[in-house]
């Protein structure tokens, strides 16, 4: 009797776990499908990585949409900023979201402050389906909860002019790269460098710091590690080391006319048919003396609005292709952003040949573990707009 007891407690052990996975497959990795024809709105921000998008969603439309009956349109916003604000206004009168929003992820952490992200780990064929680094999962987090699915990012480098300085490799911290461009002005009376997203340099440096960077107005702020780097600029710019400019400076160091500049990957290609790679080098980032050798990248994300189960599914299934490794490999192109799924474009096809340079330093560049940051994304411009100022008003 006991041993008839011990075999149906086995065979119903299995039969719960049987039911159990097939519960887990049908409720959650079984292909979605949708109640009725569906009508998806995507709001995203235009940038350097975005120019193709349009047609993707005509391509999603005519293929995977038309098998699926759901139809995508989008609108675009010149920049972060301006979508936040017209989602804000949408929200505060009652009127019609987007189904999906694809930008900053320091943006998406705000949609999810407000409110109006969906549960995303509802959908696990898009969530599960991709395995990310930690680092990359984390800038994609707020609160403990995911608020995107990351698509692409870019980073800055150190962009040298090698005719005009070529022991760029000997510098080891950002306090070093300011020393030594007080001592090329005092030898050439030309300035040294520059960066032109002060927001992002502070970020990164801050993270390397071990602290958050809310991005509040530099006077404003009591944290030491925030007066530190901006004293270590202000003094740079005072002795003309350092110089504000409003050009793409990536274009100005292809010149010859600045030695060496922060920038981003992207002004970097903006600028990629006026370099010689034999003349141009590109490195990481020197990182704060006494900090992690790190930095945070500048990720774009794609979410999911609430809505009604029909339009969420829609949706999800649209994300689902976007961020394939085909798409996503075609999306991103020859941008200076790197795809999060897929792989960069074969080098010997690209445009410009400086693109491999450009590509290569990125392979050694370790990412803090940082959660996305609504602050950020609130004051970002403005901190940017304010240093600007400064530091122009610093070298009149």
């Amino acid at each position: 009797m006991a041993k008839i007891k011990y075999k149906l407690a086995i065979i119903l052990a299995v039969l719960i776990l049987a039911g159990v996975a097939a519960y887990v497959y049908f409720t959650q990795y079984l292909p979605l499908k949708l109640d009725e024809p569906a009508e998806i709105e995507i709001w995203y921000v235009n940038n350097e990585v975005a120019a193709d998008f349009d047609s993707l969603v005509k391509r999603f439309n005519s293929e995977e949409g038309a098998d699926r009956e759901i139809t995508a349109e989008v609108r675009e916003f010149e920049s972060d900023s301006a979508l936040l604000e017209a989602v804000n206004t949408a929200d505060e009168n009652g009127d019609e979201l987007p189904d999906a929003v694809m930008c900053d992820t320091n943006i998406c952490a705000c949609l999810h402050s407000m409110g109006v992200i969906t549960e995303l780990n509802s959908y696990n064929q898009v969530l599960d389906s991709k395995e990310y680094e930690k680092s990359i999962s984390k800038l994609c987090t707020y609160n403990g909860k995911t608020i995107c699915i990351p698509v692409a990012y870019e980073t800055a480098v150190l962009a040298v002019n090698t005719k005009l300085y070529g022991n760029a490799d000997d510098i080891s911290s950002f306090e070093e790269l300011c020393e030594v461009a007080n001592s090329f002005y005092d030898e050439n009376r030309e300035s040294f460098f520059t960066i032109t997203d002060y927001s992002a340099f502070f970020n990164s440096a801050m993270a390397q710091l071990g602290e958050q960077f809310k991005a509040e107005n530099p006077f404003d702020y009591e944290n030491e590690n925030v007066r530190y780097i901006y004293d270590c600029l202000a003094t740079a710019a005072f002795k003309r080391g350092y110089t504000a400019v409003a050009d793409n400076p990536a274009a100005l160091v292809a010149k010859g006319e600045l030695a060496c500049a922060i920038v981003s990957t992207s002004q970097v290609i903006a600028a990629a048919g006026e370099m010689d790679k034999d003349n141009i080098e590109f490195l990481p980032v020197p990182a704060m003396d006494g900090g992690d050798n790190a930095c945070v990248p500048e990720m774009t994300g794609i979410t999911i609005l609430k809505s009604d189960a029909n339009t969420e599914k829609a949706t999800a299934i649209f994300l689902n292709w976007f961020t394939s490794d085909e798409v996503s490999s075609e999306y991103v192109g020859y941008s200076g952003f790197v795809p999060v799924n897929g792989v960069l474009q074969s080098y010997s096809d690209a445009p410009w040949e400086i693109y491999s340079e450009l590509m290569m330093p990125l392979e050694t560049v370790n990412f803090c573990s940082y959660n996305a940051n609504p602050d950020y994304a609130v004051n970002c411009d403005e901190f940017n707009s304010i240093m600007d100022n400064i530091m122009k008003k610093s070298l009149s």
